[in-house]
C-alpha cells in the first residue's frame, strides 16, 4: 500500500511539472482577478525555454496592440502548486501569487489562461 501511495504522489507531482509547454508561441485568455476570474481578452504568449513573454494582441485589456504585458521566468511555486511568471527565485515559496496580490502572476498551461489584475 505504501508503494502505491508513493507512486500516486510521484505521478501527481511529475504531472504538475510536466504541464509546462515547449518553446513556442501560444494564445491564452486573460483571467481577470478584479472581475472574479472572468475570462477576458486573448494574449500572445511566447515561451523560450524557461523565459516567458506575454503580449497584447488588441487595443484592449488596458494595453495597446503589441504591448508587452509581462516578461519573466517560468517557475513552479511549491506552496500554491501553480506555475508563475517570476523574476525572483523567492517567488517559488511565497503564498502571495496571482491576481492583484502584488506577487507573481499565475499562468495555467492546461486551461490556457493568464491571471491578471
Amino acid at each position: 500500500m505504501k508503494k502505491i501511495v508513493t507512486l500516486v504522489l510521484l505521478v501527481m507531482t511529475s504531472y504538475s511539472f510536466a504541464q509546462k509547454p515547449k518553446s513556442g508561441t501560444y494564445f491564452y485568455k486573460i483571467k481577470l482577478a478584479e472581475f472574479r476570474g472572468r475570462l477576458g481578452e486573448t494574449v500572445k504568449v511566447i515561451i523560450k525555454k524557461d523565459s516567458i513573454f506575454v503580449y497584447s494582441i488588441s487595443n484592449s485589456a488596458g494595453a495597446k496592440k503589441g504591448e508587452l504585458f509581462e516578461k519573466g521566468f517560468l517557475r513552479y511555486n511549491k506552496v500554491v502548486k501553480k506555475w508563475i511568471i517570476s523574476n525572483k527565485i523567492e517567488d517559488t515559496t511565497t503564498n502571495e501569487v496571482g491576481g492583484c496580490s502584488g506577487g507573481p502572476s499565475i499562468i495555467n498551461f492546461r486551461n490556457k489562461w493568464y491571471w491578471r489584475c
